[in-house]
Order: C-alpha cells, then sequence, then structure tokens
C-alpha cells in the first residue's frame, strides 16, 4: 500500500482548485438531472400523444377559434373561412 491510497481530493488540492472542482461535478449532475427529466418528459409526450391522436385540440380563446390541425380543425377552418367571405364581401 503506497503513501497516497488514503489521499482524497482535499488532500492534494487548494481550496480554490477543490471549489471549482465541486462546482463543476455539481454542474454535471444537475445536467444529468435535466437530461433525464426531459427525456421522461418527451417519453410521457409520446405516450400521451399515441393514446391521444384522434383527440382535436382546438380552443376557442377570446372568441375565435385556434385550430390544431387535425382533418377536423382543418375542415372547420375552411367553413369559416368560407363564412366570412360570403358576410363580409
Amino acid at each position: 500500500m503506497s503513501d497516497y491510497d488514503d489521499m482524497t481530493n482535499a488532500d492534494v488540492m487548494g481550496a480554490d482548485e477543490l471549489a471549482e472542482y465541486d462546482r463543476d461535478a455539481e454542474f454535471r449532475l444537475d445536467a444529468a438531472d435535466e437530461k433525464r427529466a426531459l427525456e421522461e418528459e418527451r417519453a410521457r409526450e409520446a405516450e400521451y400523444g399515441a393514446e391521444h391522436e384522434d383527440e382535436c385540440g382546438a380552443e376557442f380563446i377570446d372568441g375565435s377559434w385556434t385550430y390544431c390541425g387535425c382533418p377536423d380543425c382543418e375542415q372547420r377552418e375552411a367553413d369559416d373561412a368560407e363564412f366570412d367571405a360570403e358576410f363580409t364581401g
């Protein structure tokens, strides 16, 4: 066994260097946590989307429709445009 086996980072690094090492380790852990959370969120969204792909996501906000792009919304949007063209000139 050598003299270096029982040494820690604190034994060989100065206070500033050790603080920088700790900050870097913390940043790496935070980044890994954020990446994992993003991957989990994407997986949940994909699962939700697969389960609810037939649902329409249109919303009526402040007196007008916000269409989601589904076939029903495309038809509604075309009907609304035709109605507007007929009655507004």
